[in-house]
């Protein structure tokens, strides 16, 4: 009895010492991912300067009518392409008079992508690999350059992104949120771009080809 103690004693001091560690290490992670959005986000506005131009101005065209219906009417009627990148674009032009707002959901999700991408190496690979994926996201010339284009490229991608996390912590949950979400960011992406079908199919096919059990939730 009197050896259990000092044993028992040790036991609890050291599962306190590992989930002291692992609220340590959850601070460290948060802070970085908050670090690496401030500097996408500074990044993104600095390259943010240059006028609209090309595929930009007509959709400006688009989404400065003054009807939101009148706008939608003529993206899919006319434009026939999805429609999420232009409702966000109209809804950000009312905030302020510069054309440039219509950037703006481009803008948040180039820099949101930065610490999604992170996120989804650190649960694919491990923290070293989600800290190298998000400063690769970081500087990626291309990723900065849609983040500034008022194109859907950039929601397209965080969607499919979000999707895929989603969807690794479907294959984890007994829950049917993570599911739900998986499906809603599908539904997003879908509805930005064309380019998100390839994706999504892939995705689909990797759940039911690598986690077969899971076909009939998916």
């Amino acid at each position: 009895m009197t050896s259990a103690g000092p044993l028992g004693g040790d036991s609890v001091s050291q599962r306190g010492g590992r989930l002291r560690s692992a609220a340590s290490s959850r601070r460290v992670w948060a802070v970085f991912l908050l670090l690496l959005t401030a500097v996408a986000a500074v990044l993104r506005l600095i390259a943010n300067e240059q006028s609209l131009a090309a595929d930009e101005l007509i959709l400006f065209g688009h989404v400065n009518r003054a009807g939101f219906g009148a706008m939608l009417h003529t993206v899919v009627e006319v434009e026939k392409t999805p429609p999420v990148g232009f409702v966000l674009s109209w809804l950000s032009r009312r905030l302020g008079s510069a054309s440039e707002w219509i950037r703006l959901p481009s803008l948040v999700a180039g820099i949101l992508l930065v610490p999604a991408t992170s996120v989804l190496g650190r649960m694919v690979a491990g923290r070293v690999v989600g800290g190298l994926a998000g400063l690769f996201a970081l500087v990626s010339p291309i990723l900065v350059f849609y983040s500034v284009e008022a194109r859907s490229y950039s929601l397209a991608t965080l969607f499919v992104v979000l999707a895929v996390i989603a969807g690794l912590k479907a294959k984890a949950s007994l829950s049917w949120m993570p599911w739900l979400l998986m499906g809603l960011a599908e539904g997003l992406a879908l509805m930005s771009h064309y380019v998100a079908v390839s994706a999504i199919v892939a995705l689909v096919l990797w759940v039911h080809i690598v986690y077969p059990g899971l076909r009939s939730r998916l």
